[in-house]
């Protein structure tokens, strides 16, 4: 292989890490890290140990590619296991 294409295919790889929020509305916090109580927000990337609360709303997490956690209204949860990052490529 060429370093030319080698150059091509590295530049078609991608990192896609998990724990995400993909998507919030309505009364969405995080309890994240020890922190004070904050409305997340779409993008937040969320750690080991933070805890979601939802009052009256809904989210979407991404907890690796191709798996998404939805929740409603009156809902908490906690994120206990790292799902860690993969790298995809084609």
């Amino acid at each position: 292989m060429s370093k030319q294409e080698e150059a091509n295919r590295d530049n078609k790889r991608f990192r896609v890490q998990g724990k995400l929020i993909n998507f919030s509305e309505g009364e969405v916090e995080c309890l994240c890290a020890g922190t004070p109580i904050t409305s997340v927000r779409t993008g937040q990337r969320l750690m080991n140990g933070d805890a979601i609360q939802i009052n009256r709303g809904r989210a979407e997490i991404l907890l690796n590619p191709g798996s998404y956690l939805r929740l409603g209204d009156n809902t908490q949860i906690q994120l206990l296991e790292d799902f860690g990052s993969w790298e995809c490529g084609f």
